[in-house]
């Protein structure tokens, strides 16, 4: 037996021709196409996505749930933001710190441009990811603080 045909044989598929024909053990037992099986496979997938879509992401049953969702920053895409955009991105975890950090990246670049990236950019990454958990820390002990 060889490869394709034990892969074939574990998603319960049978072979008759490797490179034609594909029969799937259904009740009418009838011979299908590999394009056949693949368009009907991903016609079931895309009918099992839009079911979950229609279902919504699983509700949060408690307010204190509710509340650090809404409230919450996404470390993620402070992350992001930082790395693209330098310390205009690192705004998004702390708007201070942002500020604080674009002017320092702007004297410096007077002085130096080159040095000013090299320093301000891993520095805008790094306040913009703390910035976020630190405000994601704070959104939770609210949370239990006002909702127990």
């Amino acid at each position: 037996m060889s490869n394709i045909e034990a892969f074939y044989r574990g998603l319960g598929v049978s072979l008759s021709d490797p490179d034609t024909v594909v029969a799937i053990k259904t009740d009418e037992k009838a011979p299908k196409s590999m394009s056949q099986i693949n368009r009907e496979r991903l016609k079931k997938a895309m009918i099992q996505i839009h079911q979950k879509r229609k279902q919504g992401p699983p509700k949060s049953t408690s307010k204190a749930d509710q509340y650090i969702e809404i409230h919450s920053k996404s470390t993620a895409l402070a992350f992001i933001l930082a790395l693209l955009l330098g310390p205009l991105g690192s705004v998004y975890g702390s708007l201070i710190g942002g500020i604080v950090l674009i002017i320092i990246a702007f004297m410096l670049a007077l002085a130096d441009p080159i040095v000013a990236m090299i320093i301000s950019w891993p520095a805008a990454i790094i306040l913009a990811t703390a910035a976020a958990s630190a405000h994601n820390a704070k959104v939770r002990k609210t949370a239990e603080l006002n909702y127990g």
